[in-house]
Formats: structure tokens, sequence, C-alpha cells
């Protein structure tokens, strides 16, 4: 049996099999180990919220991460299971609309009433980023511990 593929190449039964066990390992290996083309690597029991400096201080003065914006208006607080190095990778698979300078490790437990995780989708907030990220969220404040806070890689100076 031949298979070809858009009448390019064509395998023979060997070939096939050898091709789809690399596919499968290709698959294998993402799903332990995270999206490589991402740059980032989904971590059990862990989840991450990639923040301001104007954030990290209040987390740290607080420790938690505050349900309301600077007017004291209810938000929607955003966290993935992903956990990216860099400040370009988070913003744009995160679509978020500004260079992050810290990253902030959340205790899943200390979420309540959290959404189901989903994909961003790359279609929404081109301008922002490629997307392709994962986010859940909660309206409820976060309790983190602030020695959880780190800097990433190529954040802002400001």
């Amino acid at each position: 049996m031949i298979i070809q593929f858009y009448g390019i190449i064509s395998l023979n039964r060997f070939a096939r099999h050898l091709f789809l066990f690399q596919l499968f390992l290709v698959v294998v290996t993402t799903c332990a180990y995270g999206d490589t083309s991402t740059g980032s690597k989904n971590v059990k029991n862990k989840l991450f919220r990639y923040i301001s400096k104007s954030e990290k201080k209040s987390i740290v003065k607080t420790g938690k991460i505050s349900n309301t914006d600077v007017t004291g208006k209810k938000k929607r607080i955003f966290v993935t299971d992903r956990e990216y190095k860099t400040a370009g990778r988070a913003k744009t698979y995160n679509q978020l609309a500004h260079k992050p300078s810290f990253v902030v490790e959340i205790d899943p437990n200390a979420v309540k009433h959290i959404s189901p995780m989903k994909r961003i989708n790359p279609k929404e907030n081109r301008r922002y980023g490629v997307g392709g990220g994962n986010q859940a969220t909660t309206r409820d404040p976060i309790k983190v511990n602030p020695k959880n806070i780190r800097l990433l890689k190529g954040a802002p100076k400001r």
C-alpha cells in the first residue's frame, strides 16, 4: 500500500509506519513537555498570572491579586496554566495589551470559582499577539505568596 501526500511524496508501507511513529512521538512529547512552538510549558498543579510593576506592588502589599481595577470597579482575573520564560512570549500568546514585567505563580487551590481553561483564539485581538495560549478567569481575589513573583526575561525597563 502506498500513501500519497499531494501527489509529491509517496511512502511504502514501512516508511508510512515509521512516519506515523515519528508523528506519534512528536505529539506525545508536545503533550508531556508543553507546546515547544510557543516556548511554553504546561505545568500541572500551578497557575500563572503575568503582571506589571504596579500590580506587583499591590500583591507585595496585600498578599493577593486584586479583583478590582484602579477605580474600584470589579474585574475578571485572567490566569494560565502555561509558564513562559520571556515577557514577549507571555504577551503574544496570551494577547496582552502590554509586555508584562513579572510572573506570579499561583496555587490552583487558592483560586475560587474559576472558569474552565480554554485556548485563546488566535483570530481575536490580533493586534496584541498571535494567541494560542490557555486562559481561565475568576472574579474572586486570589491569595498568593509574594515570594512566588519572578522577573521575566525581556521585561520592560519602565
